[in-house]
């Protein structure tokens, strides 16, 4: 038995009359010269024969799909009525079909004898015409990887900066190496990927999300998570999980005038410090104390209050991330900004406020001191140095 007969096809055609004048006998084949490049393929992965291309030609435009049949009848869709134009096409078969259309998880299928159903139905008419031929799969690896022990926390997030549920963790177990991505889709069916695919091995693994994609941040609203793995022999593996964005927004702080006066000081005197700030981003800012207008010298810093003025109790104002300030430093400070005063209270998007304080100049051994300010998003970061001024000292 030759090698011709191993790519026999037969051709199944139902020819209906397309209009009233059509004469007696048959139409052109609406589908035509179908093969395959490979009759036995060994899909699992080695590089080897894993695939195979289904080739066939259209005479008009038609929905294409194609099937593959068990011997024990059961049918495995690989293309569902997809609209073509008149042509040829190569369709590359690696083994693997779609168990459940509403999903994008694919299996590899078993070992064995199948026939393969190449069926174009003519747009418009009730011309139908079916292709049928022989293939083998061998060496079929039908396990799929698994994504197990997902957890995503928190499902709602709030990507404002200000420390509270700001992102979440995605945490999972793969089971198998495998190409790995992970993407966020909204309800229009928009896709944002966190994650091309990246080959990772069986363990566990992480991603962290603030809520933003390709650099910007996701408006608020529902979304869908989805974590994708696929194996070398064209397994697919998905896992959903419902994702919420509320709150997420750009928190910005600007200082719009600084002054720190006078400009000559004895030891020992108070330099007055004004600091004007507006919240120039979209989210209300949270703020911390020390209020406005709180003491300091030179010899303190934020931490140096203390209930009821005990030096052994625990202090009153420390670093909690997220809440912001404005802050004060100098040359010869010990400390990143240690002179720090709260706005007063939480500063709505737009709103503009003036901090005021005094700082008892303490600094021996020096005629000259350059003082500056800054915003403080406590947690994240300091702004930039502005308001620079020296002051005198005199003796």
């Amino acid at each position: 038995m030759g090698a011709w007969f191993q790519r026999l096809i037969v051709v199944f055609t139902i020819c209906l009359p397309l209009t009233a004048l059509t004469v007696a006998g048959c139409a052109s084949p609406l589908i035509s010269q179908v093969s395959l490049t490979q009759s036995t393929i060994s899909p699992n992965g080695d590089g080897v024969d894993d695939f195979t291309f289904i080739e066939y030609s259209l005479e008009a435009k038609a929905q294409v799909s194609i099937d593959f049949a068990a011997a024990n009848g059961e049918i495995y869709s690989f293309r569902r009525h997809e609209p073509r134009s008149p042509g040829r096409y190569r369709a590359r078969f690696d083994g693997s079909y779609i168990p459940d259309p509403a999903r994008a998880e694919a299996r590899v299928l078993p070992s064995g004898s199948y026939t393969y159903i190449v069926t174009a139905q003519e747009e418009g008419t009730n011309r139908r015409q079916e292709v049928r031929g022989s293939l083998t799969l061998v060496n079929s690896d039908t396990r799929p990887p698994g994504l197990d022990d997902v957890i995503v926390y928190p499902e709602t997030i709030s990507p404002n900066g200000d420390a509270v549920d700001d992102e979440a963790l995605i945490s999972y177990r793969l089971t198998k190496e495998s190409l790995v991505s992970i993407f966020i889709s909204d309800g229009a069916g928009r896709r944002y990927f966190l994650e091309e695919e990246n080959q990772k091995s069986a363990a566990p693994h992480s991603h962290r999300w603030n809520g933003t994609a390709a650099g910007n941040l996701l408006p608020n609203g529902s979304y869908t998570l989805s974590l994708r793995a696929r194996d070398k022999a064209g397994n697919v593996t998905e896992y959903l999980v419902p994702v919420t964005i509320s709150g997420g927004g750009t928190p910005k702080l600007e200082i719009a005038a600084v002054r720190f006066t006078p400009p000559t000081l004895p030891l020992g005197g108070a330099l007055k410090v004004e600091i004007e700030v507006q919240n120039v981003g979209d989210i209300t800012l949270r703020t911390m104390g020390p209020p406005p207008g709180t003491a300091y010298t030179t010899n303190m810093n934020f931490n140096s209050f203390h209930a009821g003025n005990d030096p052994l109790a625990p202090p009153l104002y420390y670093e909690q991330a997220g809440y912001w300030r404005v802050g004060v430093s100098w040359d010869t400070a010990d400390r990143p900004y240690p002179i720090r005063w709260g706005m007063g209270r939480d500063l709505a998007p737009g709103e503009k406020t003036t901090i005021t304080g005094t700082v008892q100049i303490l600094v021996d051994r020096t005629r000259q001191v350059r003082f500056w300010a800054a915003v403080i998003q406590e947690g994240v970061g300091f702004g930039e140095q502005v308001g620079l001024k020296s002051i005198l000292i005199s003796y």
